[in-house]
C-alpha cells in the first residue's frame, strides 16, 4: 500500500479476495486500514460481487455478505463488477451493477467498459457507441463510467487518434448522463 501511495494512486484495486482462505478477511481489513491511513480508497475485488449469470437473489445475497464484511470501512470505494462485458453479458452486467448500487448506495461499484474502436459495436451489442454508453448508465443506474484504452501505445497516428476518440465519446456520454467518467 505504501508503494501505491508513493506512486500517487488514490483509488487502486485490491488483490483478489478469497473467502475460503483462512485469515483473508482480516488481511483485507488490514489492507483497508493501511489505505485509509494514506488517504486512499480501494476497489475491492470480491468473487461474490463479480457479474455473473444466474439467480439475481443469489447474487444479491453474495453482495450483501461482502458489504457486511467490508462495506462500512472508510477506505472501501466499492466492489469490482467486472471488465469489458460483451453483448452476451451486457444485460447481466447492468443488472449486477444495479443490484450492488441498491444494496450499498453509499458505495461506487466499479465496472470497466470496453473502449471504442471501429467495428466494436457488434461485439458490444449496440448500433452506436453513444447508445451503448447511454444504455449502460441508464440501465445499470451507474454513478460513473469507466473504461480503459491503450491505443495510444500503438505505432503511428491511428492509435493516438483512437485514444482521443475514446476520451471524447466517454466525456460526451458523461455530460449527457450527468455522471463522471474514469479513463484508465
Amino acid at each position: 500500500v505504501e508503494e501505491w501511495a508513493d506512486a500517487g494512486f488514490t483509488v487502486p484495486q485490491s488483490p483478489n479476495f478469497h473467502p475460503s482462505v483462512p485469515d483473508q478477511k482480516a488481511q483485507t481489513l488490514r489492507l483497508l486500514d493501511w489505505a485509509s491511513e494514506r488517504g486512499m480508497k480501494l476497489i475491492l475485488c470480491h468473487p461474490h460481487c463479480y457479474a455473473r449469470r444466474g439467480d439475481p437473489e443469489d447474487y444479491a445475497a453474495g453482495v450483501r455478505a461482502a458489504v457486511s464484511d467490508f462495506g462500512d470501512h472508510p477506505a472501501t470505494f466499492g466492489f469490482h463488477v467486472g471488465d469489458e462485458p460483451g453483448a452476451e453479458m451486457k444485460e447481466t452486467f447492468f443488472t449486477c451493477y444495479r443490484i450492488q448500487k441498491e444494496i450499498a448506495p453509499h458505495l461506487h461499484p466499479f465496472a470497466n467498459l470496453l473502449p471504442f474502436f471501429p467495428g466494436i459495436e457488434a461485439r458490444a451489442g449496440t448500433d452506436t457507441w453513444p447508445n451503448y454508453l447511454d444504455e449502460y448508465v441508464q440501465q445499470s443506474n451507474a454513478d460513473l463510467i469507466s473504461y480503459d484504452c491503450y491505443a495510444h501505445m500503438n505505432p503511428g497516428e491511428a492509435g493516438c487518434h483512437n485514444y482521443y476518440e475514446n476520451l471524447r465519446l466517454y466525456r460526451e456520454a458523461a455530460l449527457r448522463n450527468g455522471v463522471p467518467f474514469w479513463n484508465t
